[in-house]
């Protein structure tokens, strides 16, 4: 829910005075600035993935194990999020 608000609120800021120039709203300059890849020099694709592959693997693999869990509909949602969580602290 927050990620769809947050889009849907860039895209009625951007074309508002005073909003930061980052905010382009839907534009065809903007798609095609950020179609193709942006790495640093030096980094291809599989050092992208090499990277972030093994934490989403471990968070679907946590999900997965559903069967074991005295109350799946409550450790899957807090698994998950604590998963989230800690990879967003190991990766930033």
């Amino acid at each position: 829910g927050l990620t769809l608000a947050s889009y849907y609120a860039g895209l009625a800021a951007a074309p508002l005075p005073g909003v930061s120039p980052s905010v382009t709203g839907l534009s065809a300059q903007t798609l095609n600035d950020n179609w193709g890849p942006g790495y640093s020099d030096g980094v291809t694709f599989s050092d992208v993935v090499s990277v972030f592959f093994p934490c989403f693997t471990g968070i679907l693999s946590g999900a997965n194990r559903a069967k074991a869990l005295k109350e799946p509909e409550k450790s899957i949602p807090h698994g998950t999020l604590a998963a989230i969580t800690i990879s967003l602290i190991m990766y930033t």
